[in-house]
């Protein structure tokens, strides 16, 4: 039995032992077999592990040699007896005082009874040299001991629990009553504790490492209180010199064990201890600084500071006293959003910030001056946008957003952890939770978790008042202390560079909860039985892709002694500093003191417009034409331009579309890539980089330029063309059969290239893509959809140009199987061509069902809708109607009012403005010019003449952030002016070319 205890032995150790016993081969076939169990590493990721942890194959190959391979298990046995942890263990053991036995009630804590009284009696004797503790308080201590413990051991023991069930049954008239005497037969004598723990080996080493940790940061904490106490009672107006209770630990454990404590003394005052690297005074000067210059309004936390810890006064969550309380406070949590955007601070969520009367109070100042942490994302236009995405408020914490999407079955929902929010949550995803907790039936189960609230919301009269009806005060506070910044650049750049050179701040490189869930893994009883295996578990790790792998090196060491992974950065510099000391090099490109000048140097109107854009979306208040409503005087010039005027005016105001998007692209020039950041619009509006969606995507902006290439002639704009191609044709996206969304989207796009400058390189990517397509997708009548965006209409229609174009019928047969089993009813009940009835109507025509189609017309005439519609778009109304019928019979428009549908808007996109109602007025001019051809042009005049006046189409966005996309931003308004000069130029909403 005792030959098990070698498999406590780690990688390095285990090679170590055996060449001193001159065995320096290892076993192929085990090393092969070891690389063929599943795992998430890649070959390079695991060559470079073995290569910097183990420094090479042959030392990894032995060191993963099995113990019944040991030619000298004595020797290792001894070897682990050396070891002062194991030395520690014995030390426990033999200490103990058996004759407290007969006291003690058994209960969960019985299989630690040795830790703990050797613990007690620890404590008991430290507080009778220190006397600053109660007995309350070492009781409080040795409970929170006693779950970690708990917590350590708890997989291991349910699987012992019922190995043992198999060879002796448990006695007891309830299931309680057998699981404590499982606990009385396995742990009933050191001699059990000793067998208990020599079958799960790792977990004997590490439970007696938390151990040591617990002793040695409780003694240095009560010599630190006991030193520190006249400052403390002088600082936070404590009488009493005795500590009555600790609260379990606040956070997580760092830095051999460290954990931040709620200490409270005996009057019943309490304080916040923080074993934490301590820039806490600068910081403290840094805020009222702020305070003063930019009117900040940053509750300053009262603090007794020293060099590697401080105090700090405990806030807590107290009542506000008025609705104006409640308005003061959320414009000072606009204002931290502001601070934290020029002073790049992240991490802020929902635990950071505490509701403290009309104060948001951050409780955690150590992530100001962060880093974007350097990710091997690859080299692309869509990695560069990443970035300056997370150069914004979106990624303070502040603002609402959702996390561990990427668990979520549907890889959309998640939980919103910012300090917003203000409910409960259910965790997208279950989670491995004990059931049957302390009784012979323990067991482990995916469970549905619900996240509690915190004290982040502000409390009146008893009850939580959210930020939902207090969104302009927040958006109010982040704009007015932008706005002083940017007046401010001088003072602020000055005081920086005269005070925060080398503050040392705490760097979040990988989120927290990745190290938890790694750390639960590793805690696995097959982990716990061998100590390779637990490695091979937190090998894993290297699978992150860092540009610098060897701060791995580092998680792995924190994390293989059950600590959370800490890193600190001097923000003077690039290094990135580990828990004990040991310096990354050049980890970042560049320090966070410049990166954070550069920010405020560069701060402008522009800079604060959007940001404010992306907090109304984050908020969830954002008023897409709010701009453009507010716009004076719009249509002041009534000039109607003709001929050549009209159509050199048309050209002028396409290149400065062109123009206003090429300002906002993000080229990368080692690629060929562009990529934008835009708003968009899925269920909701949000800010993001674009992906392939024809709605408002990469491939509606290729169309554009596009477009825009084959009417001016000019070769300039094929390199952003090239790069645009480069992009869609590399970003991941979804085999869906769809002609707006994943892979789909780009097949329109590619035809319209090859119809208007001949590209046959896109027509073979199209008919790639479409063959990808018909091969992946079989068609499910369930999951059909008759609607043109977000059904199945559109890619049918896709597929009948493929087929006219290679006149290979394979697509329209396809597309003809697909029609065939599409519903009558449309998906969305509208009169509209996007979304509604008249997209199936245009497929009848284009399958020649024109007696169906005239049926359908006369069905919806009479009696398809309860209520006439008043809307005039294309996607949900009479413009859409106009394109889908003009086409059949001339007298199947003659219900439609066209003065109406052709009105002038106060938008001007393609799905629902003036740019989807110049469609409709270039059908009819075709059938009559005399009467809309004037028409026509007094609309492109009016569109042309707000443009020139307001330097802004109407679109979604504000003054620097147009909406980009084809069918809601200024690239279809630019496409369908430039169909107005050529009609070779394909008709875009039916997909026409």
């Amino acid at each position: 039995m005792e030959d098990n205890l070698i498999n406590v032995l780690s990688i390095n150790e285990r090679c170590f032992l055996l060449k001193q016993s001159g065995n320096e081969k290892y076993d192929i076939k085990n090393l092969q077999a070891w690389k063929e169990r599943k795992s998430v590493l890649k070959q390079d990721d695991l060559d470079y592990l073995i290569k910097y942890k183990y420094e090479s194959l042959d030392n990894f190959g032995l060191g993963i040699t099995p113990i019944e391979n040991f030619p000298d298990k004595e020797v290792a046995i001894q070897y682990i007896k050396d070891q002062s942890w194991y030395i520690f263990f014995e030390s426990i053991l033999d200490s103990y005082n058996d004759s407290e036995e007969q006291l003690l009630e058994v209960d969960a804590s019985y299989p630690f009874r040795y830790f703990l009284q050797y613990a007690r009696l620890f404590l008991l004797d430290l507080n009778s040299e220190l006397n600053i503790c109660t007995k309350e308080f070492i009781i409080n201590l040795l409970e929170n001991l006693t779950q970690e413990l708990i917590h350590l051991t708890s997989k291991t023991l349910v699987l012992d629990l019922h190995t043992f069930k198999k060879n002796e049954p448990l006695k007891g008239n309830d299931s309680s009553k057998r699981f404590i005497y499982y606990l009385k037969k396995r742990f009933n004598s050191k001699k059990d504790i000793i067998a208990f723990y020599t079958c799960y080996p790792e977990l004997m080493r590490i439970t007696v490492v938390r151990m040591r940790y617990f002793l040695d940061n409780t003694k240095q904490m009560l010599i630190r209180v006991t030193e520190d106490l006249p400052s403390i009672q002088n600082c936070f107006n404590i009488q009493s010199s005795e500590l009555n209770s600790i609260s379990e630990s606040q956070g997580d454990s760092h830095s051999r064990g460290k954990t931040v404590s709620t200490l409270t003394f005996s009057d019943g005052k309490k304080i916040v201890y923080k074993p934490k690297i301590n820039s806490e005074n600068k910081l403290r000067d840094f805020f009222e600084f702020l305070n003063k210059e930019l009117e900040a309004d940053i509750y300053i936390v009262k603090k007794v500071t020293r060099n590697t810890y401080f105090y700090e006064e405990y806030i807590d969550n107290i009542e506000i006293n008025n609705i104006e309380e409640v308005k003061k406070y959320y414009e000072r949590y606009g204002k931290l959003i502001g601070i934290a955007f020029l002073f790049n601070v992240t991490d802020l969520h929902y635990e950071n910030i505490i509701a403290h009367g009309e104060y948001p109070v951050i409780i955690d100042n150590e992530t100001f001056f962060q880093q974007n942490i350097p990710i091997e994302f690859g080299n692309s236009a869509t990695v560069d946008a990443k970035y300056k995405y997370l150069d914004s408020i979106m990624v303070t914490g502040l603002v609402p957003y959702l996390a561990m999407k990427d668990k979520s079955d549907s890889k959309d929902e998640g939980v919103n952890l910012s300090a917003l929010n203000f409910k409960e949550q259910s965790v997208p995803f279950k989670i491995l939770k004990i059931k049957n907790t302390f009784t012979d039936e323990m067991r482990f189960e995916y469970q549905t978790h619900i996240m509690d609230t915190a004290k982040n919301t502000p409390i009146m009269n008893n009850e939580k008042i959210s930020f939902i009806s207090y969104e302009k005060y927040i958006v109010t506070g982040m704009k007015s202390i932008l706005m002083k910044a940017k007046d401010s650049k001088k003072k602020i750049l000055a005081y920086i560079n005269n005070n925060l050179q080398n503050l040392i701040v705490r760097n979040v490189i990988r989120p927290t909860q990745r190290y938890a869930d790694m750390l639960e893994f590793s805690y696995h009883p097959n982990c716990f039985s061998n100590a390779i295996e637990r490695e091979k578990v937190l090998h894993n790790m290297w699978a992150y892709p860092y540009k610098n792998k060897k701060v791995v090196h580092y998680e792995f060491s924190d994390l293989i002694d059950g600590d959370i992974p800490i890193f600190y950065n001097n923000i003077s510099k690039t290094s990135l500093i580990a828990s004990d000391g040991c310096l990354v090099e050049d980890f970042y490109q560049e320090s966070a003191l410049n990166r954070c000048l550069n920010k405020i140097n560069d701060l402008c109107d522009e800079d604060i417009s959007i940001q404010t854009v992306w907090l109304e979306i984050a908020l969830n208040i954002y008023n897409p034409y709010k701009y453009i409503n507010d716009l004076k005087n719009q249509n002041s010039n009534k000039y109607i331009y003709t001929g050549l005027e009209l159509n050199s005016k048309i050209i002028q105001a396409c290149q400065k579309i062109e123009k206003k998007i090429f300002k906002r692209a993000i080229f990368n020039k080692k690629t060929n890539t562009v990529n934008w950041i835009d708003i968009k619009l899925d269920q909701d509006w949000n800010v993001g980089i674009l992906n392939n969606n024809m709605y408002d995507g990469l491939p509606g902006i290729f169309i554009f330029y596009v477009a825009l290439k084959y009417i001016t002639k000019n070769h300039k704009y094929d390199y952003v063309i090239e790069c645009i191609k480069n992009s869609i044709y590399t970003i991941p996206s979804e085999d869906i059969l769809s002609a707006f969304f994943g892979k789909g989207s780009l097949i329109y796009p590619l035809l319209v290239d090859y119809r208007l400058n001949n590209d046959i390189n896109s027509l073979n990517v199209a008919v790639e893509i479409a063959d990808m397509l018909i091969e992946k997708k079989p068609i499910n009548n369930g999951e059909l959809k008759n609607d043109w965006i977000h059904g199945h209409n559109s890619i049918i229609k896709v597929l009948l140009l493929l087929s006219e174009i290679t006149e290979d019928e394979k697509y329209r047969k396809f597309s003809l199987e697909i029609f065939e089993k599409l519903s009558e009813e449309p998906y969305f009940n509208f009169r509209g061509f996007g979304h509604g009835i008249y997209s199936y109507v245009h497929l009848l025509s284009k399958f020649n069902r024109i007696d169906k189609a005239n049926s359908l017309l006369h069905k919806i005439k009479e009696s398809y809708f309860e209520e006439e519609p008043k809307n005039n778009s294309w996607c949900k109304g009479t413009v859409g109607e106009l394109l889908a019928t003009i086409e059949l019979y001339d007298d199947n428009i003659s219900n439609i009012d066209i003065n109406k549908t052709i009105e002038y808007k106060n938008k001007d996109c393609l799905c629902h403005g003036n740019a989807g109602t110049l469609e409709g007025l270039i059908q009819l001019a075709k059938k009559d010019p005399g009467t809309y051809q004037y028409k026509k042009n007094k609309l492109i005049s009016y569109m042309l003449n707000d443009f020139e006046k307001n330097n802004t189409l109407k679109v979604a966005g504000s003054e620097y952030l147009e909406s980009l996309g084809f069918f809601v931003g200024i690239s279809g308004v630019g496409y369908e002016l430039l169909r107005n000069l050529d009609s070779e130029i394909p008709n875009a909403l039916l997909f026409e070319l």
